[in-house]
């Protein structure tokens, strides 16, 4: 490859494919030319890149999708096919669909590179593997990797040298392709799309379903879930009207409707989980002890039951500081600002909230509410039963999972779910995909005996505002020793 004079590219037409990306298109133009992908963009940028001094081109002038940086008539002369009209047909044909979101067009493609580890091997890497509503391989039905299985670094979905060194080749190189000994043949084959829901979303004629309305969250959404999902409910609706209601008496009945089922999802888990646990939940909350040091052993209940609430709500502190009422504050700007108890998911519930009203599908508060209450109430069952499946190990450690861990925990309890809007017969239909049943775990519990749940109720609490108190009343040394106690459990237990 001539990077000074008249260009002479290796390349066949035959070598891409349908729905292929510029990103698998570059990579075997690196593989048959031997040049990297700085050279490459150099050659094939347009005359602002190819005036770039030095080596420190931004990753806005490496973007994929657009194209926007690279020589168009050049691209075509070599590829022998328009690839800027290529992605941008590929791209219209899968956000169809979701012509009604106001989302911009990149937010449905990952930024970070997805990919078929078969598909790759044949030297592809489709738009379908970048479509967000897209999970596994529509030709293989493998799941999508998103960063490399050696380093578990994210590669960024760019003409870019930053996460990769040969073609195909992360940078701590393990190889993602090698077509060393088989040349290029692979990068002939034909594919071809088996999956299903994939198929009707590209063959169906989204044009007479226009009356009709989708909304979900993206990042909680898939192509199945639109083709494919179970209808769980429906509620008929006045469409007639848009929002008609007062602002500020909306914002209050949404915040303490919210309210009202997020602790009828408590009563539910704590009387069908929790029966024969609420002492443990009362020692764990009330941070109560004999007369030794040491804290007794957490429950694993009492764990899943306290964290969950504590990250549901968003609170500072997983122990009780108010001993009445059920530690939920009257948030400030009621009248005038979006406002929920369950804080952890306030962004997915205010995206709804935002939607529905923009789109104007509602006649009364009553039917916003019932959006917004099914999805947190299902999140909410679905989150404790995710801290269930954590709770034994972290409940014996004595100590909080990080919280990165409680986002994976978060995004894995929001199972694929959306609502359909049917203006033909005035209805709204929740559709879920199918869900795992609540976990019917199993643990050893501490105070399993009759003895040890009545001895809770002879100990003391000793959050760490009593111990400061006992300080100030009464600075001993045991009472300081004691507070530094309190304080490394408390600290054990934060995040």
């Amino acid at each position: 490859m001539n990077l000074n004079g008249d260009l002479n590219i290796v390349w066949r037409r035959e070598w891409a494919r349908d729905f292929e990306t510029p990103w698998s298109i570059f990579e075997k133009l690196s593989v048959a030319n031997v040049v990297d992908r700085d050279s490459l963009l150099r050659t094939f940028g347009n005359e602002t890149i190819k005036n770039m001094k030095g080596n420190l081109i931004g990753d806005h002038r490496r973007e994929l999708m657009y194209l926007a940086s690279f020589d168009e008539e050049l691209i075509i002369k070599v590829l022998g096919y328009n690839l800027f009209e290529h992605n941008r047909s590929t791209v219209s044909l899968l956000l169809g669909p979701l012509s009604n979101f106001r989302e911009k067009a990149a937010i449905w493609f990952s930024k970070q590179l997805r990919w078929c580890s078969e598909c790759v091997r044949n030297g592809i890497h489709s738009w379908f593997h970048q479509f967000t509503l897209v999970e596994k391989c529509p030709y293989h039905g493998l799941d999508l990797i998103n960063a490399c299985p050696n380093c578990m670094e994210e590669i960024p979905f760019l003409l870019s040298n930053r996460r990769l060194g040969s073609p195909f080749t992360c940078k701590c190189g393990f190889i993602l392709a090698d077509f060393s000994t088989s040349r290029w043949r692979e990068w002939e084959k034909c594919q071809e799309i088996t999956d299903p829901y994939l198929k009707q979303w590209l063959s169906r004629d989204w044009q007479e379903e226009h009356i009709n309305k989708w909304i979900f969250i993206p990042q909680y959404g898939s192509i199945e879930l639109l083709t494919g999902a179970t209808l769980r409910s429906t509620l008929l609706l006045d469409i007639k009207n848009a929002f008609e209601e007062n602002m500020s008496s909306t914002l209050q009945e949404i915040f303490y409707d919210n309210k009202s089922t997020f602790l009828t999802v408590d009563r539910y888990i704590r009387n069908k989980f929790l029966k024969n646990h609420s002492h443990c939940i009362k020692q764990f909350r009330e941070m109560r002890k004999g007369d030794e040091y040491e804290f007794p052993k957490i429950c694993p209940y009492a764990f899943a039951y306290v964290f969950w609430r504590k990250t549901l709500l968003v609170c500072e502190f997983f122990y009780n500081r108010n001993t009445r009422g059920d530690n939920i504050e009257e948030p400030r700007n009621l009248d005038s600002t979006f406002q929920v108890v369950t804080k952890l998911i306030k962004e997915e519930l205010q995206y709804l909230y935002i939607e529905f009203e923009r789109l104007q599908l509602f006649g009364n508060v009553q039917e916003l509410k019932w959006v917004l209450n099914k999805v947190t109430s299902q999140f909410s069952i679905d989150f404790f039963n995710k801290w269930l499946e954590i709770a034994e190990e972290w409940a014996s450690k004595e100590t909080a999972p990080s919280w990165d861990l409680i986002q994976k925990m978060k995004q894995s309890s929001f199972y694929e779910f959306a609502f359909k809007i049917n203006r033909s017969d005035s209805s709204i239909e929740y559709h879920q995909l199918r869900k795992e049943a609540l976990n019917k775990v199993q643990f050893n519990c501490p105070n399993c005996t009759i003895s040890k749940r009545r001895s809770i109720n002879h100990m003391r609490s000793f959050t760490p505002m009593t111990a400061a108190m006992n300080i100030f009343d009464n600075p001993s040394d045991e009472n300081k020793r004691l507070m530094q106690c309190i304080n490394l459990y408390v600290s054990k237990l934060r995040f």
